[in-house]
């Protein structure tokens, strides 16, 4: 499942989209399938139905592909909007945030 959504939000600056809303709406629809995943997987990793090495692998790739596929200013309202539920849950904090952001190529607008 997690391969799958991660090659969708590869996918998505390859396709043409009829406006940019539309592109927008996609965009934040996939990332947010990608978010729901690192939260169930969360809470399995509570419920010891998941290994902390597990989930562990599970959140480093889910930052690596917030992290290079946020390269313009629509990614990063995205990317704010959507880690503000990993931040309330505290399944990250800000720094991290702050290292996705910065290991991004929207980072050459900041």
């Amino acid at each position: 499942m997690l391969r799958k959504i991660i090659k969708e939000i590869e996918r998505l600056h390859k396709r043409d989209y009829v406006s940019e809303q539309e592109e927008y709406e996609e965009n934040y629809k996939k990332k947010s399938a990608l978010i729901n995943f690192l939260i169930e997987s969360f809470q399995k990793k509570e419920k010891k139905e998941l290994s902390e090495l597990e989930y562990n692998e599970i959140l480093k790739v889910s930052l690596e592909t917030f992290s290079c596929n946020t390269g313009c200013v629509e990614d990063l309202e995205i990317l704010e909007k959507l880690f503000e539920q990993l931040i309330e849950l505290k399944i990250i904090n800000s720094s991290i945030y702050q290292e996705v952001i910065a290991s991004s190529p929207a980072n050459r607008w900041l």
